[in-house]
């Protein structure tokens, strides 16, 4: 068993998302949770592997529109893949997933 090591807590956030990688759609799924820096997501872990670059897209929790997140595949578990936010990529989009994740109560 591997040890994770996250920096901000996950908290459960059900939506449904389409995995980008290479300009065409290569999974959707349904999010577990979310934190500042990554997200988990129920999806055929097969149809990705571990190290695979993706870009995340979802409808914006202020239901203004979608959002499309850099990330990359940290590890895939028996139901889905972890995912890491590529912090440089797209600051935008990743600050209003954290303005609206500190805006949750606790």
């Amino acid at each position: 068993m591997t040890m994770e090591h996250r920096f901000s807590p996950r908290l459960p956030f059900p939506l449904h998302v389409a995995l980008w990688a290479r300009g065409a759609v290569v999974a959707q799924g349904v999010c577990r949770d979310v934190s500042r820096d990554g997200m988990y997501v129920y999806v055929d872990p097969a149809c990705l592997h571990r190290n695979a670059l993706v870009e995340v897209e979802f409808m914006a929790p202020d239901g203004l529109g979608r959002l499309c997140l850099p990330a990359m595949v940290a590890h895939c578990g028996n139901d889905g893949i972890g995912l890491v936010f590529d912090e440089l990529a797209e600051p935008q989009a990743l600050r209003m997933l954290r303005a609206y994740l500190q805006s949750l109560p606790s």
